[in-house]
């Protein structure tokens, strides 16, 4: 929260600075401030928006994998997860083969930085609800790896029991 306030304000006293430079030179032009910020739109308060006129954050209202992993929301806050059918299992490489790729999500990615550094990540599977639309924790270290134009591949930790991933089964993906 710290470092995304320090963020904020040093953009908005610069954008402020910019603009006094503006009228000065141009006082006939109204120069209204606008800014786009979904980490900075989680963390202030109405107050902190006092030299800004617009506020246009842009997955704010749905938030994603990214936004989880540099904390401006939880994991539980994202409101959208993709329901991808299992096609193929690969268990003596403990992967899942899903029919969820690069059309589905999109090619954006985060680099892990907690449970193994360095990790591409383009997705984080989450525990299914039976019966329910509705989706539980983040599955810790199981992660779509990589994608293609239609599939994806998903590890599966050792923790997890592989036996309990079925081709036609569904797995539940937070996008990136």
């Amino acid at each position: 929260r710290e470092e995304l306030m320090e963020v904020h304000q040093s953009s908005t006293d610069l954008l402020t600075c910019l603009k006094r430079q503006c009228e000065s030179m141009h006082p006939a032009i109204a120069i209204e401030l606008s800014i786009g910020d979904t980490p900075t739109c989680s963390v202030i308060d109405s107050k902190d928006l006092k030299d800004i006129q617009e506020m246009r954050p842009g997955n704010f209202v749905f938030y994603d994998v990214e936004q989880a992993e540099i904390g401006s929301c939880g994991y539980d806050d994202i409101a959208m997860a993709l329901a991808c059918p299992v096609v193929a299992r690969h268990k003596s490489r403990r992967e899942l083969i899903l029919y969820g790729g690069g059309v589905h999500f999109s090619k954006d990615r985060v680099t892990d930085t907690t449970t193994q550094p360095g990790r591409t990540v383009f997705g984080r599977v989450v525990r299914s609800i039976p019966d329910s639309l509705y989706w539980g924790s983040v599955i810790e270290g199981m992660y779509l790896r990589s994608i293609s134009q239609e599939h994806g591949i998903v590890v599966v930790p050792p923790e997890e029991d592989f036996d309990s991933f079925s081709v036609g089964g569904i797995l539940k993906v937070l996008p990136v």
